[in-house]
């Protein structure tokens, strides 16, 4: 077994018997010490929910402040070029495309389709509560949004699923999207 102060792992014995896990269930046990009491966490059957609040977040800059604006009033903005059309990911100044300054937001369903995803047990910062999903969820308008899934268990995320946002407080004054499976 490996123990950190911050969690413990421990990985089951091998055994000639077949595995009674369902397919595709992570063969790894993860506990978490808190508190000096350790609570297991089953990799199939916890459902994932929005970080707390206190989670490191950056700041807003110039160009992408109506899009914390926009997820403090619990719309998912982007931005696009009147000229083209084309869809600027990144706020800035100019299109990407046709280096014009006809940008304009706009406000997104907020419904999309996962792309790419995976399951995080080891957190970069402590903050972070395990498991959490990171994941590409590919809007309907057309663009690409790097977020995380909640309100389902690890097991039942398929790339492809549709998804919706919804909007969680990581700071009093950071509001993130994250997305839950489409009903």
């Amino acid at each position: 077994m490996v123990t950190t102060p911050a969690m413990a792992v421990t990985t089951p014995a091998t055994t000639d018997q077949p595995s009674t896990q369902p397919t595709g269930a992570s063969t790894l046990r993860w506990a978490a010490v808190a508190s000096g009491v350790r609570r297991t966490i089953d990799p199939v059957s916890t459902v994932l929910h929005p970080q707390a609040m206190g989670i490191p977040v950056g700041t807003p800059g110039r160009w992408s402040m109506p899009y914390w604006e926009a997820c403090r009033d619990g719309r998912l903005s982007y931005q696009r070029c009147d000229d083209c059309d084309h869809i600027n990911v990144r706020p800035a100044p100019i299109c990407g495309a046709c280096h014009r300054r006809r940008l304009v937001w706009a406000t997104s369903a907020g419904v999309g389709s996962l792309a790419s995803w995976t399951v995080v047990w080891r957190p970069q910062h402590p903050a972070f509560t395990i498991p959490y999903v990171p994941a590409i969820v590919h809007l309907d308008e057309g663009f690409h949004l790097v977020s995380s899934v909640v309100g389902c268990c690890p097991d039942e995320i398929t790339t492809g699923m549709r998804l919706t946002v919804t909007f969680h407080a990581a700071s009093d004054d950071i509001v993130l999207p994250y997305f839950r499976p489409a009903a």
